[in-house]
């Protein structure tokens, strides 16, 4: 539960003053609702406003220039620009504003006054122009001397973002430090409160950097709050459950090979019947190239669950693989009398309704199948084990659907394909990897291929 001192800084922009609906939903698609998504929506640049123009400017850069306002120039049009014309120390000068409300702009440049505006100055068609000036300002004071620049989308602007960020920060509470006090004075890092004001308050390009003391805290808290919620997760997937009694790593049923198993596959068997004879639900990723041989390591793994008399569901992506998978380990298994069955969506009738019947009072030890076993009415006795193969062609609720068939049931997730996310799940402990990293002998090595279409051929 969340301490009731960081409420404020979850609570929705739109408590904010001059933050409605409209402009919420705009931020929200930007970076997100709350005022602690705008506060981590970190500046990109920076640019130093006062920078006096007094003489003939180079064109292009961004300065701030004192004009008089000689008259306005009202479109016929209210597509085309309007235009306010002024004089400055280095001649004549146009404001053009493309959105524009006439009274706003009469208003807030009447003829003959001198104002101050901040911008960037081009030089086009033998004229000094500002396109929408950012500051129209009667004092230069007004003028902030660095203003940071946002990552921005249609509907928001830079102005309303640091309002926000300006607001938001004034709300952020003092915390106790949870880093380390030597890791603090080595690295010179400020306090969580600090760094967050001044990465918002760059002088120059150099503090938006990620080494800069500011920028490098905040990314050392992210990394720290990120590992620790996985502990928990990992925590709270590996719970103490059992089924009354763990599987034994010596199992009754031993296939007969035709083939001696690699070392990578008997380190995997090894890795994973650890697993299984610990009271700690397992979550591991089996990884290999095509033809490595994860099938073998998966049903020798399933065997030893069946041995303590528990279930296995194999869960394949597509019927054809499903179909193969059944083949080979019924083949397996006949010889030692381990009874294999099969459940696709082709699977209808009377076999259908005798096969559920038997997965759900346990006299089916290993079922193979697609999707179909991952609807409501298949139901198991006590499910121990469940693999799923081309995990990568399933959703995270695909998967836990099948997980969460029986109590505390173990899941052996295998991938040939090493996808970011896949990756991402082992390298944070979300799931135990065990790898097979050198093929079987005699295999065919795999060769990939790139065409050339010809349209001639």
């Amino acid at each position: 539960m969340r301490p009731e001192i960081l409420n404020s800084l979850f609570g929705n922009i739109e408590k904010l003053k001059g933050i409605g609906p409209r402009l919420s939903s705009h931020i929200g698609q930007l970076c997100g609702n709350k005022i602690i998504d705008v506060l981590f929506h970190l500046p990109a640049d920076v640019k130093r406003r006062k920078v006096y123009v007094s003489e003939r400017p180079q064109p292009g850069i961004w300065g701030t220039v004192q004009i008089e306002v000689l008259d306005h120039v009202v479109p016929r049009l209210k597509r085309l620009p309007y235009v306010v014309n002024g004089h400055t120390n280095f001649g004549a000068i146009e404001l053009v504003f493309f959105k524009h409300y006439d009274s706003y702009l009469t208003q807030k440049l009447p003829i003959g006054s001198r104002v101050w505006i901040s911008g960037k100055i081009d030089f086009e068609n033998g004229k000094w122009k500002i396109i929408h000036p950012d500051y129209v300002m009667n004092n230069c004071i007004d003028i902030p001397e660095y203003e940071v620049i946002y990552p921005l989308k249609n509907g928001v602007s830079n102005r309303m973002i640091c309002s926000i960020v300006e607001q938001g920060l004034s709300k952020l509470p003092c915390l106790s430090e949870e880093i380390d006090s030597e890791i603090l004075k080595k690295y010179e890092w400020p306090s969580w409160r600090d760094a967050l004001y001044q990465v918002h308050h760059p002088k120059t390009l150099t503090d938006l950097e990620i080494n800069s003391r500011s920028r490098s805290r905040l990314a050392y808290d992210e990394l720290l709050t990120n590992q620790t919620a996985l502990l928990l997760i990992r925590r709270h997937i590996k719970q103490n459950v059992q089924f009354g009694q763990t599987y034994q790593k010596q199992t009754k049923f031993q296939p007969k090979l035709p083939f001696d198993l690699t070392m990578a596959q008997q380190r995997c068997i090894d890795e994973i019947s650890d697993d299984l004879a610990s009271p700690d639900r397992m979550s591991r990723l089996l990884q290999g190239d095509v033809g490595s041989g994860k099938t073998i390591v998966a049903v020798i793994s399933a065997l030893q669950v069946i041995a303590g008399g528990g279930q296995v569901a194999l869960l394949a992506p597509t019927d054809i693989l499903a179909r193969q998978h059944f083949s080979k380990i019924q083949k397996m298994c006949q010889e030692i009398n381990v009874e294999v069955a099969l459940l696709t969506a082709r699977e209808k009738g009377k076999k259908r309704t005798q096969l559920l019947s038997s997965l759900a009072n346990g006299e089916m030890p290993f079922i193979v199948g697609t999707h179909a076993l991952l609807e409501e009415n298949v139901q198991f006795k006590k499910l121990g084990l469940a693999i799923v193969d081309e995990q990568h062609k399933f959703g995270v609720k695909q998967r836990l659907r099948l997980a969460e068939k029986s109590k505390g049931v173990n899941l052996l997730v295998m991938s040939a394909t090493p996808i970011p996310r896949t990756l991402y799940m082992s390298l944070s402990g979300i799931k135990d990897m065990s790898v097979i990293n050198t093929p079987p002998k005699n295999r065919l090595p795999i060769k990939t291929y790139v065409g050339v279409y010809d349209e001639n051929t």
